[in-house]
């Protein structure tokens, strides 16, 4: 009876006094905030929608605007109380007043004055502005703004790989969970007869997740996501360039192109990679974007891909994606961030903590873990994804594997490359489902077709950053590494895993080749595994303090990317790029014939 009434207490309260009471952890590792960090409260009001009490003008200056459209609202014959007054943006516009989906307080004394207010992202509803006064009433409220292609308009395009080189998933959101179609043709035709791929549509719901925020319904939580649509282009010639588009036969997206596979097991091949993790989408619509940060990050990415001689092939998101944590919101703006990038070249993703820790509704995690999740006593596995136990994850993004089970683990080769991809906020000790899955992808690596080994997962088990929490003097996440090394260090040295890439910590550290605390060998005859951890993306920064550690070769606290670029069967280079002024602070070659691991 204690757990029903406290579920629907936590039902029953206004979303807004939920967020408020969220706690605003300074680091993002376990802690949780809204789209405002730095404020001790949000606004609030009891209002109902049409309750105006003022004679007043709120005025939005465009009533049909394009995806990520900037806004201006203007306000005249009111004067607003510094602080005190605020607008408030709502979608859908039929919410109440309390339901929100952001706001920003009014600092303007005049009383005409304005505000702009965007990038305003499509997400199936109409925008509609409410000024409130001081008494948490509303002054006025604006026209109705919607978007030119409506409700219906396909959007959030990304590309993945599968096990096969003659083909490339596409998957997109709308409104409708009718035709899922993608037209696709080599870029040098006029596709007056493009070939066709007809998917598949599904979505989830409030319930399918595992707690609050994530289960409450409202503008600000959970928000109907639209229709997630699958699609497979199959067919493919290697390493040509396909024009495609996507949508429902009637509502299509604009054209995108990308550049189909390289064939598999040439152990010559050259392959080009971007690879991070901790990248979030940090703005709320009502400020400029933070140039250094996530929005930095992907621009410098699509700057690269549009040079002229870019040739990737593929992304890598090593955990911690939307740091959505229950608001649906947020999921929406990341999707058009990631999009310019993500419908150009294949964007492969691994579970984060903020993806998937839960404490409760664990017969819900798609994973299928036991209980209530992994909550060892040594760590600090806690609440991290808002209660959403990565079901949005697993709807959202189609790995080689599939969903499911295939996206917490999975493997694929790519060229002359093996990737395998782990969860670190499972179980990795000996006889545990992924331990056992780990041990027999990495022993069926086939070193004369892949003789690159690369191991992706979130929680680096080397890193020399000292990270305390505000309320403990335990080190959580150094007591994590030292157990995920315990498990797994031994099972990688075995099977000659070259590269391990990794977040969780928001810097950038390359370690030298090392085995149970010891350099093997340096970046020319590697003699054992060398960490890159890469969670400088856009999560906000560390704070710079290192253990005296003999291993770790260079640190960085600027936000940034890696590129990655195997040149051949031996050579790795590593560029990390830091995003204030575009410079390579870490550049270097890995050499090596990856026969370490067989002395």
């Amino acid at each position: 009876m204690a757990s029903f009434l406290l579920a629907f207490f936590v039902l029953a309260i206004s979303p807004s006094l939920l967020l408020a009471n969220r706690s605003h952890a300074t680091h993002w590792k376990g802690g949780v905030g809204v789209w405002h960090p730095n404020e001790e409260k949000p606004p609030n009001s009891s209002s109902s929608v049409r309750d105006v009490v003022k004679n007043a003008t709120l005025m939005a200056s465009s009533e049909t605007i394009s995806q990520g459209d900037m806004v201006v609202v203007s306000w005249s014959g009111y004067l607003p109380i510094p602080q005190r007054s605020w607008i408030g943006v709502y979608c859908p516009h039929t919410a109440q007043s309390s339901d929100y989906l952001d706001y920003i307080w009014l600092n303007n004394t005049s009383i005409t004055g304005s505000v702009r207010l965007g990038p305003i992202v499509n997400m199936r509803c109409l925008f509609e502005f409410r000024l409130f006064d001081e008494n948490e009433e509303v002054v006025a409220i604006s026209n109705l703004v919607q978007f030119e292609k409506g409700e219906m308009a396909p959007l959030q395009g990304r590309l993945s790989l599968t096990h096969n080189t003659d083909e490339m998933r596409v998957m997109w959101v709308s409104n409708t969970d009718g035709r899922a179609v993608v037209q696709y043709g080599p870029s040098d035709d006029d596709l007056s007869s493009p070939s066709t791929a007809i998917g598949t549509s599904h979505t989830y719901q409030a319930s399918d997740m595992c707690g609050p925020p994530a289960t409450v319904v409202s503008a600000m939580c959970f928000r109907h996501p639209g229709y997630m649509h699958d699609a497979l282009m199959t067919g493919l010639k290697p390493r040509q360039k396909y024009k495609y588009r996507f949508g429902d036969g009637e509502n299509w997206s604009e054209w995108f192109w990308f550049r189909s596979a390289r064939p598999s097991g040439d152990p010559n091949s050259q392959v080009n990679m971007f690879a991070f993790g901790d990248l979030g989408e940090w703005k709320t619509m009502l400020e400029a974007e933070p140039y250094d940060r996530s929005y930095s990050t992907m621009w410098r990415i699509e700057n690269d891909l549009a040079a002229d001689n870019a040739d990737y092939d593929l992304l890598l998101h090593v955990g911690d994606i939307s740091y959505a944590r229950g608001l649906g919101y947020q999921w929406e703006m990341f999707g058009r961030l990631i999009e310019p990038t993500a419908t150009r070249i294949p964007y492969h993703v691994g579970i984060g903590n903020h993806e998937y820790d839960h404490v409760v509704g664990g017969e819900k995690d798609p994973s299928k873990a036991p209980g209530q999740g992994w909550h060892p006593a040594w760590g600090n596995y806690g609440d991290d994804s808002g209660g959403e136990c990565a079901v949005p994850m697993v709807n959202r993004f189609h790995m080689p594997d599939g969903n499911g089970n295939g996206l917490f683990w999975y493997s694929h080769e790519y060229a002359n490359i093996h990737f395998t991809w782990i969860s670190t906020e499972h179980d990795p000790s000996a006889g545990s489902p992924m331990y056992e899955w780990l041990a027999n992808d990495l022993a069926s690596v086939n070193r004369s077709r892949t003789p690159w080994l690369f191991l992706m997962g979130h929680r680096p088990i080397y890193s020399s950053m000292i990270e305390m929490d505000q309320d403990s003097p335990i080190d959580w996440n150094r007591n994590i590494q030292f157990s995920q090394r315990e498990a797994l260090e031994d099972l990688l040295f075995k099977h000659g895993v070259d590269v391990t890439l990794t977040g969780h910590y928001h810097s950038y550290e390359r370690t030298c080749p090392v085995y149970n605390g010891t350099c093997l060998g340096d970046l020319t005859d590697p003699q054992a595994t060398i960490h890159l951890i890469i969670g400088m993306a856009g999560a906000i920064q560390d704070d710079g303090k290192h253990y005296d550690v003999p291993w770790s070769r260079i640190s960085s606290l600027e936000y940034g990317y890696t590129r990655l670029s195997v040149a051949n069967a031996t050579h790795l280079h590593v560029e990390y790029v830091q995003n204030h002024a575009g410079n390579v602070y870490d550049d270097v070659w890995i050499v090596s014939n990856h026969a370490w691991h067989q002395k």
